[in-house]
């Protein structure tokens, strides 16, 4: 009796103890936006192949990334599982073959992700198929981090840039409307750091309104 009784109290305390939390993110977007260079860029290494060729990331490609606790908590550490999936074209160009079978990898990992990271070229403003991805990403409710890559590139900024820039990309992608959006260069790292608080943020807004 004893021995089953400190066996029942082992448990609990274990039971009891904080787990890591494990937060699974799909980075999402059109072919050539940057995902693969934002995933080596949060990395600091080349987890994915990078080139200016569309396409070039033929499958999805998980990288964990283990972020401690703020300092003087007694949390555990956080784990990011990023899932950088293969660049999503127009339904009507994507023929049945390898590129078929990627797109769906890539949308399953939008149902599977706690956090989607919808990427896109701020150089090239929002197109069609980033409103497909952001109207499955809401039709899946997920939570989501709009990323506008190529921030860098953007030509003749001033200080009134960003706020247009944040009006434009909310009135044009309304399906994700509460969703925080970054500018960020996935070449230079601009930005890139303030990717992890963003979807900690996502994720509890998320949260927030589900509960509610």
């Amino acid at each position: 009796e004893d021995v089953i009784e400190r066996y029942e109290k082992a448990l609990a305390a274990f039971d009891g103890a904080d787990k890591q939390e494990e937060i699974n993110i799909a980075i999402v977007g059109r072919p050539n936006v940057g995902k693969s260079s934002l995933l080596n860029n949060v990395f600091g290494g080349a987890r994915a192949i990078v080139s200016d060729v569309a396409g070039t990331t033929r499958d999805s490609i998980d990288a964990v990334m283990e972020r401690p606790a703020p300092p003087g908590s007694n949390k555990p550490p956080t784990i990011y599982r990023f899932v950088d999936t293969a660049g999503i074209r127009r339904k009507g160009k994507v023929e049945f073959g390898p590129e078929f079978f990627m797109v769906n990898r890539a949308l399953r990992a939008i149902r599977r992700a706690d956090v989607a990271l919808l990427v896109m070229d701020a150089t090239a403003g929002v197109t069609e198929q980033d409103r497909v991805l952001a109207q499955k990403i809401a039709d899946d409710g997920r939570a989501c981090v709009i990323i506008c890559n190529k921030w860098d590139a953007v030509v003749d900024k001033d200080e009134t840039t960003y706020d247009k820039s944040v009006k434009y990309f909310r009135a044009e992608l309304p399906q994700v409307r509460w969703a925080p959006i970054l500018f960020i260069s996935a070449a230079t790292g601009q930005r890139v750091g303030k990717i992890y608080g963003a979807i900690d943020d996502a994720l509890k807004a998320h949260r927030k309104r589900i509960s509610t």
